[in-house]
């Protein structure tokens, strides 16, 4: 065998070596990454759970420090910050979950409950609409209360009386919906529908 057939399969070993170190250092790094973004993650919910959504909020942002593209640290993130009364950051959460994920039904349906909050009404409608149109989301009557809700405090009294008995024919239980059709009635001077 030559000497230059030897160098040459030489460095490809090397080479093969070489490669082969990359691809493991690569896949360390990765490991390590959802590793720590989990971490941060859980701590973060922790914390959202015992009701500090301040270290909640720190928890979170050293997630998002590691692997910024992660769609449920950010709607955490934003449950946090609407917690905290930070309508604006929320909404940038929110929607940046649903950009990294269209099919995140969870965070559309926080970012309608949150424009419910800010009463930005018609925005709340469009997000939870896509929530109803959508034949695969598991709550609809969630997404129909908060379309409900919307249309009464637009003045839409007949819609929202129609959305949030929609809501109460899918879920007859589901409190929410029954209070805000107690609270419609109750502004329409119908006392004994609201008190049913």
């Amino acid at each position: 065998m030559s000497t230059t057939l030897i160098r040459l399969r030489i460095a490809w070993v090397v080479a093969a070596v070489a490669l082969n170190f990359a691809c493991a250092n690569t896949e360390k790094a990765k490991e390590d990454k959802f590793r720590q973004t989990s971490s941060h993650y859980d701590l973060g919910v922790g914390h959202l759970k015992e009701g500090n959504s301040a270290m909640a909020i720190r928890e979170f942002q050293a997630a998002l420090s590691y692997d910024e593209k992660v769609p449920r640290v950010h709607h955490a993130l934003a449950e946090a910050y609407r917690i905290g009364g930070h309508f604006t950051d929320a909404e940038a959460h929110l929607q940046r979950a649903i950009a990294l994920d269209p099919s995140f039904q969870g965070a559309r349906l926080s970012l309608s409950a949150l424009y419910v909050q800010m009463e930005r009404y018609q925005d709340a409608i469009r997000e939870s609409q896509a929530l109803v149109s959508d034949p695969t989301f598991p709550s609809p009557w969630r997404a129909y209360t908060n379309i409900g809700w919307a249309q009464l405090k637009l003045g839409q009294v007949p819609e929202a009386r129609k959305s949030l008995e929609q809501a109460i024919a899918m879920r007859p239980t589901y409190w929410p919906a029954l209070l805000n059709l107690g609270i419609l009635e109750s502004q329409n001077e119908k006392r004994a529908e609201a008190i049913e």
